[in-house]
């Protein structure tokens, strides 16, 4: 099997996409499959998720700004077996300035990612906005996933990713990326939230996963431990959407 690039990836904040990142993640590695994170964004909350609170010092910054280091001497184990992170640090945020006038600086990310190999699945954290480290990210993936919060204002900016996306096809000759899946989250037994999923499932088609990721105050436990809710509360509504997700996206392997 070719290794899978994803990218997490959506423009607003507050979606669950860094929960899908660390869940998902976590989910392919219990199945046997190597998995490695790279976190992109900088908040690092990928980072803290995986593995803890005390992130190394020496992060992906050190990659794509100061270039100090290559990506392959900064692969941190995780606590999960088969689950490798490439941790992010605050010190990012300034990417946008400090790679301005960096020649070639789309594909910074996916130049230092030919050193690796031997992983299943590398899944990209992304900021949400859309600057210089989701469009590396972005660039570097084969695959786009897209976490939708369930509510009233669910596809708004949307269509400006789509057009990112399409942009970057054909300025910079990404012929194999594409968005392959959109992820319900958040969701509530309440009537916005069958409107908004069935308003996703007409936008998105069959690109919108029947997984749908609950609200459950499990995973942001989970989260404020260090663990995927699949380890923290394997039993709770939380990690079943998870690995239900997580049979999903292995049937779509080839």
């Amino acid at each position: 099997m070719r290794t899978r690039i994803i990218a997490v990836t959506n423009n607003k904040g507050g979606v669950g996409k860094t929960t899908t990142v660390v869940n998902l993640a976590a989910g392919l590695a219990a199945t046997g499959r190597r998995v490695l994170v790279i976190d992109t964004d900088p908040q690092a909350n990928a980072s803290f998720a995986l593995l803890g609170a005390e992130i190394p010092h020496t992060t992906l910054y050190d990659v794509l700004v100061t270039r100090t280091t290559t990506i392959a001497d900064l692969i941190y184990p995780s606590p999960t077996p088969g689950l490798d992170v490439i941790p992010s640090t605050i010190n990012l945020s300034a990417a946008d300035i400090t790679l301005a006038g960096v020649p070639g600086r789309e594909r910074l990310l996916a130049r230092q990612l030919r050193q690796i190999s031997g992983y299943d699945y590398i899944l990209i954290d992304t900021p949400p906005s859309l600057g210089i480290l989701t469009v590396n990210s972005l660039t570097t993936a084969t695959e786009v996933f897209i976490p939708v919060g369930v509510g009233t204002f669910a596809l708004m900016g949307i269509a400006l990713l789509e057009d990112t996306i399409a942009q970057l096809r054909e300025n910079l000759d990404l012929d194999h990326l594409c968005i392959a899946g959109a992820i319900a989250t958040l969701s509530d037994r309440t009537r916005v939230a069958h409107d908004t999923i069935e308003a996703l499932r007409l936008h998105f088609g069959e690109r919108l996963f029947q997984s749908v990721i609950p609200k459950n105050k499990d995973i942001e436990e989970a989260h404020s431990r260090s663990m995927s809710v699949l380890a923290y509360a394997p039993e709770s509504r939380g990690a079943q959407a998870y690995r239900a997700l997580v049979e999903e996206v292995i049937a779509d392997e080839h």
